[in-house]
């Protein structure tokens, strides 16, 4: 029907990203060389809340298990030994404010934190719920709370560290929980959407096939699949 064409309209055009150019890319590329950077001042933080940080590894593009239209790709997975040798995998999301206005916003942020005493000021680290009422002082943009959302979602976890600084150094890292029923809405409007949209891109039932994109569009898509082919891993 209707409704099913522009959700896959939607979601097929938002799928198809322009490349980036003059000075988005070299931000870009900036915020990647960064996660090097803080990945080595993280692990030598010597009070971290939650244990001893013991490894800080990559890992590809995951799945979840038994849904596969929920994919995620996590900057870090954080190994965080705790007191009584219980060892945990946290769900690390670096973000690197490289333009010296956004670096200046961030100092004033933590600034705040400190002054509302929701954040110690010889720590980068604190913790926030997504449900507090000053949540948007800890990840300010929806899109950034909602990537968070989603990793938890697809990896299973109650919680996502948002990992923050400038072109120098590691600046705060927040482990921002969210609740079982934020986590459980957000699954079941993913599982709406497959339903609804995504199920031609998964199966070959042709009870889909008047369901189309532009060929524009549709190139486009074939194209960053080729160029960007990567190993999935399903996260069990």
């Amino acid at each position: 029907n209707s409704l099913d064409q522009e959700l896959m309209n939607i979601i097929v055009r938002g799928m198809a990203l322009k490349p980036l150019e003059g000075e988005a890319k070299d931000t870009c590329q900036k915020g990647h060389e960064m996660e090097g950077v803080y990945s080595r001042q993280l692990i030598a933080e010597p009070d971290c809340p939650w244990g001893q940080i013991e490894e800080i590894n990559q890992v590809g593009l995951v799945q979840k298990s038994g849904m596969e239209y929920l994919k995620a790709s996590v900057d870090r997975l954080v190994c965080v030994t705790d007191e009584s040798g219980q060892k945990e995998i946290m769900l690390n999301e670096y973000k690197a404010r490289v333009k010296p206005e956004r670096s200046r916003h961030e100092m004033e942020r933590i600034e705040d934190l400190i002054q509302d005493a929701r954040m110690d000021e010889d720590s980068i680290f604190c913790e926030a719920k997504s449900d507090d009422e000053d949540s948007f002082s800890f990840i300010e943009t929806e899109e950034e709370r909602c990537q968070a959302l989603h990793h938890a979602v697809v990896f299973e976890k109650a919680f996502c560290l948002h990992a923050v600084g400038n072109t120098k150094n590691l600046l705060s890292c927040t482990k921002f929980n969210f609740e079982p029923e934020l986590l459980e809405a957000y699954q079941k409007t993913a599982a709406f959407l497959y339903d609804r949209v995504l199920k031609p891109f998964y199966s070959a039932d042709d009870k889909h096939k008047d369901l189309a994109a532009s060929e524009e569009v549709m190139a486009s898509i074939d194209h960053a699949v080729n160029v960007n082919k990567a190993a999935i891993v399903d996260m069990r």
